[in-house]
């Protein structure tokens, strides 16, 4: 497996046009707040398998919570949550923010990746999971997550390659055992969540040979 977490589509797509742009962790992890991350930052500097994949999975979470900062010597960019960061003066100095991904960018953005998917790895299907957001009670979130959906139902009818999936909402719940610090995250689910998306997954007909 290869996985990278904070691969926002629009880092991704920069990084790979010009390598010398993407993140360098050993600059960002001393500003971590939450030191859990830090291996979420080495991936942003190695995106792409060794290896041809047999399924490619993308979820929202990165466009609809993520945000972009840029070290403003070197411009390189790296992408996480605002509350990951120590926001001192010294990360300041040093780093800017850009904030969350543009919307009204993400339509072209997610049709360019998947794209450049087909054209690498042709008949390799993408799974897209929509990251539930019946526990999120932000306005801001709940109207970028339904904006989230529009585009790739979208680009479902462009690629015959996607395959994207959203839990029902009567399904979600938070987790039965709530990490402290966490009990009002909206992102932590209980396990039924998982196992319906794996459900509709494994038993969709174009992919279940897969599972």
């Amino acid at each position: 497996m290869h996985n990278i977490q904070k691969g926002r589509v629009d880092y991704l797509l920069d990084v790979w046009d010009a390598p010398a742009r993407r993140c360098q962790p050993e600059l960002v992890k001393p500003h971590l707040a939450r030191e859990h991350i830090a291996p979420t930052v080495d991936q942003q500097a190695d995106l792409c398998p060794t290896f041809p994949p047999e399924i490619v999975f993308i979820d929202s979470f990165s466009e609809l919570t993520d945000q972009t900062f840029r070290h403003k010597v070197g411009g390189w960019t790296f992408c996480c949550n605002y509350l990951d960061l120590a926001h001192t003066e010294a990360f300041s100095d040093e780093f800017e923010s850009l904030g969350p991904m543009d919307l009204s960018a993400l339509d072209a953005a997610y049709d360019e990746m998947l794209k450049r998917i087909a054209t690498r790895w042709p008949g390799v299907p993408v799974v897209y999971l929509h990251f539930p957001d019946a526990l999120e009670t932000r306005e801001k979130f709940q109207q970028r997550a339904r904006h989230i959906r529009d585009v790739v139902q979208s680009c479902e009818q462009r690629h015959d390659h996607l395959f994207a999936f959203s839990v029902p909402s009567t399904v979600v719940q938070r987790p039965e055992v709530l990490e402290p610090g966490l009990e009002d995250f909206p992102y932590h689910y209980n396990q039924a969540t998982y196992d319906t998306f794996a459900e509709m997954i494994g038993n969709h007909p174009r992919l279940r040979r897969y599972f």
